[in-house]
């Protein structure tokens, strides 16, 4: 019985000298000053080219991430954690949370000087003391919560995702055409009357916010004659939309040589109704197609009727699972989208492999994938993206997988949905 006693002591004395032996070893002493150990799976929005300007030069990369713990309403604690997720693997990695009884919460704050924050801050004060200026960021601000804890115990395992958000919203011109350089050169946008400033933790709009009169971005050429897809995009703060602050997009452009502008306002259905703020995490886009009339002049543009009409162009809002949808064609009513029109195979021997993202908000309908040859098939299927609604339309992932011993050239098919018919071209290896 003796030696029992003996065996059963040498054990709690390893396990609880094993459970020290972390990099957090001096959290681990006494009652007084013990931690709890918490796992965070943190997901970082997947960055997707081309990336914005505003002179974010990638903007899933994070330089620098604090963990803030609250109890009971008030910021208990401040921890750098930028090391912990630069050598975590996958995203997850643990950090030490002071033991409470109160209600425990955290939250992470990416690319964000959190020098306002002090302990003793109620929630609400040390979030909105968190604020970012939107012309000189480097880095783009992200902020993420768990749920609460009813107290926090290291008797307990803790296993949290936290999903970072971006702060800023994203506005985008996508130009797919067949149009000659010659016939329609696509020259810049300017993003007229959005904030200079917001709250990291998205806690409204900041009142001292001033406007910034214009942004102006060039775009990046992913595609050259003759499928050209030229795309400008620039993050923005959030930003009411209203008649006192009306938020339009400039698009600068060469018309057989002649320089003109081009307006269009946040429409986003029907032609009437317009998008009446700018929210963080989402991405707004207007797709154009080719361009058949000479511009106006800057005044004229910003004075008269705006070109969404003419254009065909009404505004699409993304939420961020969205954002990869890269590639955006329109008619009178819908788009149709997919993650690229050119698909590059996988080299995986003689079955060849892409995968294709489709989203349409025709969620009546859905979309349908036509005309591939002999050779190729397409999983889960050929039809997809019914919805009960436009809130509840979600982003199609088909697999292409491709026979070489049948198909031994580059070959198209078609995505179709209404009257849209978009062509998808996939590249052997």
């Amino acid at each position: 019985m003796k030696h029992l006693r003996k065996i059963i002591y040498s054990l709690l004395f390893i396990a609880g000298f094993a459970s020290c032996v972390t990099d957090d070893i001096g959290d681990c002493s006494t009652a007084e000053t013990a931690n709890a150990q918490v796992m965070l799976s943190l997901s970082v929005p997947s960055a997707r080219l081309p990336e914005a300007t505003r002179a974010i030069g990638n903007d899933e990369t994070i330089n620098s991430l604090h963990l803030l713990a609250f109890e009971n309403g008030t910021l208990a604690e401040i921890t750098d954690i930028t090391s912990k997720y630069q050598n975590a693997s996958e995203g997850k990695f643990y950090v030490a949370v002071k033991e409470s009884t109160g209600q425990v919460g955290l939250a992470l704050v990416a690319n964000t000087d959190v020098s306002a924050l002090s302990t003793g801050m109620a929630k609400d004060a040390a979030l909105q003391s968190l604020i970012f200026t939107a012309a000189d960021l480097t880095y783009m601000p992200m902020y993420g919560e768990t749920q609460e804890f009813d107290g926090i115990s290291r008797n307990r395992t803790y296993d949290v995702k936290v999903n970072l958000l971006r702060s800023l919203a994203k506005v985008e011109v996508q130009y797919n055409s067949t149009q000659s350089k010659s016939e329609f050169e696509f020259l810049e946008i300017e993003v007229l009357n959005t904030r200079a400033q917001g709250y990291v933790a998205g806690q409204g709009i900041p009142a001292t916010s001033p406007i910034v009169g214009s942004i102006k971005v060039s775009p990046t050429v992913n595609s050259s004659e003759p499928n050209r897809q030229e795309i400008a995009s620039a993050y923005v703060a959030e930003t009411v939309n209203d008649a006192s602050n009306k938020i339009s997009v400039l698009i600068r452009g060469k018309y057989y040589g002649a320089e003109g502008y081009y307006r269009l306002d946040m429409i986003k259905a029907e032609q009437t109704d317009e998008i009446d703020r700018l929210t963080r995490n989402y991405k707004y886009v207007f797709a154009l197609q080719n361009v058949n009339y000479a511009g106006r002049t800057r005044q004229a543009a910003l004075s008269g009727e705006a070109d969404n009409r003419a254009f065909n162009s009404v505004v699409m809002t993304l939420s961020a699972d969205e954002s990869d949808i890269l590639d955006i064609t329109t008619d009178d009513r819908f788009f149709l989208g997919v993650n690229s029109a050119t698909m590059q195979l996988a080299d995986n021997g003689r079955i060849c492999f892409a995968k294709l993202k489709i989203l349409t908000n025709n969620y009546s309908e859905g979309w349908k994938i036509v005309d591939a040859p002999a050779g190729v098939t397409f999983s889960p299927g050929t039809t997809g993206g019914k919805a009960t609604s436009d809130a509840d339309r979600k982003v199609s992932s088909v697999w292409i997988y491709i026979d070489t011993g049948v198909v031994t050239s580059d070959f198209d098919f078609y995505v179709t949905s209404g009257k849209i018919r978009k062509t998808i071209t996939v590249r052997l290896p």
